[in-house]
């Protein structure tokens, strides 16, 4: 049978020692994007007050506002993940972990820069940069297939050096029996109702 690139989401089945893994890896990516948000919205301002005219006043409604004209904003992912290598965020989750959580970040930047261009030909209202996550709050965390090992049913994610010395179980997750272990080129563990999914993720087809 011919499975098709795409998404498939199955409810995980964690020990509570295997959970509280998962919700600290979640924490810091929720972590991890608020500090890339925060070094985003800050550089772009920064950016704005050594520019001549940037600041301007506009109507919302019935409404005259002030604030800066809306240009696009120049950071970009590796700058991101230069910036942050250090961060402790970054240090508690897997490299390409880390790196893949900011390339969200990445994405939304360019997802806005799209909409100032469609906001000056007056295809959209005014955009916003990209918006902080709630504090304490939790992301998901996606491990490309580089960052994971199959043996014997079971794909083990990379973990960080700082989080290893701390880890009371083997952190595996066991491929469902109807997906082969070559279709699978990414995965994905995301908080869902107090509980966790993970999305096995293929980025083209393959044959099981």
């Amino acid at each position: 049978m011919i499975v098709s690139c795409g998404t498939i989401p199955v409810r995980a089945r964690f020990t509570s020692e295997e959970k509280a893994f998962w919700l600290d890896q979640c924490q810091h990516a929720n972590s991890l994007i608020n500090c890339a948000i925060y070094h985003t919205r800050q550089t772009h301002y920064a950016r704005l007050q050594e520019m001549d005219n940037a600041y301007t006043t506009y109507w919302r409604g019935d409404e005259l506002r002030s604030d800066w004209k809306t240009y696009q904003c120049s950071t970009s992912y590796p700058e991101l993940d230069k910036i942050l290598k250090e961060n402790p965020h970054y240090k508690g989750l897997a490299a390409q972990a880390a790196q893949q959580t900011l390339k969200s970040v990445g994405e939304s930047i360019t997802s806005y820069n799209g909409l100032v261009k469609a906001y000056y030909k007056g295809d959209v209202d005014r955009p916003s940069l990209p918006k902080y996550r709630k504090k304490g709050g939790l992301a998901p965390v996606t491990f490309p297939r580089q960052a994971l090992s199959f043996k014997n049913g079971f794909f083990k994610p990379s973990i960080s050096k700082e989080t290893k010395p701390e880890l009371i179980t083997e952190i595996e997750l066991k491929l469902p029996d109807f997906i082969d272990s070559d279709w699978v080129k990414e995965v994905t563990i995301r908080p869902c109702l107090g509980d966790f999914v993970i999305d096995w993720a293929s980025a083209s087809a393959a044959t099981v």
